[in-house]
């Protein structure tokens, strides 16, 4: 909610470039649990594109309908689920670990990725953390990493946010969100899964909180 209020800032205001970064962060964890649904149920990726900080889209392949339903479900689900994780490590005092797997992650992302937008905000991403891993002191490796996981866990309220919005003002015929591509699949309103969304969101945020506080 907070990373969706700042889009709206004016765009010369800092704030606005903040929430420009954020967002970016927060559409590659989208598109990179896409693909990790897929691959995880059997089946695999194409490509994974982010458009701008508010949209992309992961093509990937898969034979059942129980991956494609996981698939379509993973986008918003697992970015607050990793944040949790990366919490846990965080209060063990696991900076480096979460920062080796950003980047492990980022270069993963990159292995499928085309585009010069998409390659260039990986890019960053990978070697901000990679940077901050290999000469960033303590305290800094502590930063980006807590940085890191209170991203993931918010990134995906602006995402739902989105989704609200589109049942509110409609959407002309737009192509299919995520509720909606589950709703056809699973036959579940689509509401159903902003809300379980939400919920998920909610406790992760309320279970990491915890481990995250100074």
């Amino acid at each position: 909610m907070l990373i969706s209020v700042l889009t709206v800032l004016p765009q010369t205001s800092s704030a606005h470039r903040v929430a420009y970064a954020f967002n970016v962060f927060g559409t590659i964890a989208h598109e990179f649990s896409h693909a990790v649904g897929g691959v995880v149920t059997g089946g695999g990726v194409h490509l994974i594109q982010v458009h701008s900080p508010h949209s992309g889209v992961t093509h990937t392949w898969y034979y059942t309908r129980f991956s494609a339903i996981v698939t379509t479900a993973a986008g918003y689900a697992l970015p607050p689920l990793a944040g949790l994780g990366a919490a846990s490590l965080l209060a063990r005092g696991h900076s480096p670990m979460v920062l080796a797997l950003t980047v492990a992650t980022m270069l993963l992302i990159v292995v499928v990725t085309r585009d010069l937008i998409t390659f260039s905000s990986v890019l960053a991403v990978g070697l901000l953390a990679g940077a901050a891993l290999c000469w960033g002191s303590a305290w800094v490796q502590h930063v980006v990493a807590y940085t890191e996981a209170w991203l993931l866990l918010l990134s995906q309220l602006s995402g739902v946010w989105f989704l609200v919005l589109r049942r509110i003002n409609g959407h002309d015929g737009q192509e299919l969100d995520d509720s909606e591509g589950l709703a056809a699949a699973t036959y579940i309103p689509g509401v159903v899964w902003i809300a379980t969304w939400t919920a998920l969101i909610g406790w992760s945020l309320w279970t990491a909180a915890p481990l995250l506080w100074p």
